[in-house]
């Protein structure tokens, strides 16, 4: 991340730290009874901080942080939250999901290796995981050994671990109920309808600011909303050009599009590229490496197919860190890549396709929700909803 931290004023700075501190003393009360929270805090507002607070607060000798993310992992680790540790030196921190091609096998000789060696070092642990494949990996292994974890904190808790909490499988009746976890904390900005009325699962709500809160203290960036009507036989179209003509009224910075498939993705892509080929448009989505020019014509429809053999497909479009640097107008069209844990402050319009829920929606236009005068005075950001 090459841009500085965001520059509260002094006014700012005690804000934010008066309502961290209230979430502090909230959580610990709320585990002193029943051992488990749901914090419930807006993007940008310091979320991680008060889970580092919280660490540090309790010692714990094995703490385990989970995310959907591997990119939430690096940035959890990041020496800017360790500064909250009374004594960082005292600490060991082990990612436990850095890449996926670890076989299960080898992935628990390395944590056993580090968990020994840092019981010899009498260090305190930190493990970073993913909820995905890694956090069964993990829990089986504890399990197995007996060991116990003393705080198990997981981030971003609205995504996968949402659905944990029906049950269905042995794992996550594991996961919620055994006493191999002792204390649980559960941190989103939008935990989903069926987290809040399960204290017993997630624990009680502790939430102590609002987003307008944080937008009239200048934390947070004001927003509007703009509403476009699209035909379902053109959206894929209607999107792309209202999106150009968004970034051109408003003298947008760097737009982010969200589209809910690869093929919906592609397709806007490669409109964008074919009618604006001096602009910079670009493309993230999982697997990109795999993509191709022939991709362009194997998933876009026929109407589309004289223009998409204009299209010129270049590999450093799906390269994120030229998103990021690039000081010119820009579009990325991603799916599910971008959803939370990208911060960039020139972030200036979100266009959500179709979606399924509020909290969804919610979670995209945290990435354009962050505030920092010095590199952006004046920010808005413009949401772009496109309605069938």
């Amino acid at each position: 991340d090459t841009q500085p931290k965001t520059p509260d004023t002094p006014d700012q700075n005690l804000l934010r730290k008066n309502i961290q501190s209230k979430y502090h003393d909230s959580i610990i009360a709320k585990l002193a009874i029943h051992s488990r929270a749901l914090v419930k805090a807006p993007t940008g507002f310091g979320k991680t901080v008060i889970l580092y607070n919280l660490i540090n607060h309790y010692a714990p000798d094995l703490t385990v942080i989970l995310t959907p993310r591997r990119n939430l992992n690096v940035q959890t680790l990041d020496d800017k939250y360790k500064q909250h540790l009374t004594n960082p030196e005292q600490w060991t921190f082990y990612n436990f999901s850095p890449d996926s091609s670890q076989t299960a096998k080898s992935k628990k000789q390395s944590l056993e290796a580090f968990i020994i060696q840092s019981r010899q070092d009498n260090k305190k642990m930190i493990i970073l995981a993913c909820y995905q494949h890694s956090s069964t990996i993990l829990l089986d292994y504890c399990i197995s050994k007996d060991i116990t974890i003393d705080l198990c904190v997981n981030d971003e808790a609205h995504d996968i671990i949402s659905s944990w909490g029906k049950l269905d499988e042995d794992f996550q009746k594991t996961f919620f109920q055994s006493d191999i976890i002792r204390k649980r904390v559960f941190a989103t900005a939008t935990p989903t309808p069926d987290m809040v009325p399960a204290p017993d699962l997630f624990g009680e709500v502790v939430e102590h600011v609002q987003i307008y809160e944080l937008i009239n203290a200048g934390i947070l960036c004001p927003f509007e909303v703009l509403v476009k009507h699209c035909r379902f036989e053109t959206r894929q179209p209607d999107i792309a050009r209202y999106t150009m003509a968004t970034m051109r009224k408003f003298n947008k910075r760097k737009c982010l599009v969200y589209c809910i498939n690869i093929k919906n993705a592609i397709e806007i892509y490669g409109l964008l590229k074919s009618a604006y080929p001096d602009h910079e448009t670009y493309l993230y989505v999982n697997k990109s490496k795999q993509i191709t020019q022939k991709t362009f014509y194997d998933l876009a429809v026929e109407k589309y197919n004289e223009a998409f053999r204009n299209v010129k497909f270049d590999r450093r479009d799906t390269i994120l860190k030229n998103f990021k640097e690039t000081t010119n107008p820009a579009i990325i069209v991603s799916v599910r890549m971008l959803s939370y844990g990208y911060d960039d402050a020139f972030i200036d319009l979100i266009v959500p396709d179709t979606r399924k829920s509020e909290y969804e929606i919610r979670q995209m236009i945290g990435r354009g929700m962050r505030n920092n005068p010095l590199l952006y005075p004046g920010k808005i950001l413009h949401i772009l909803l496109p309605i069938t």
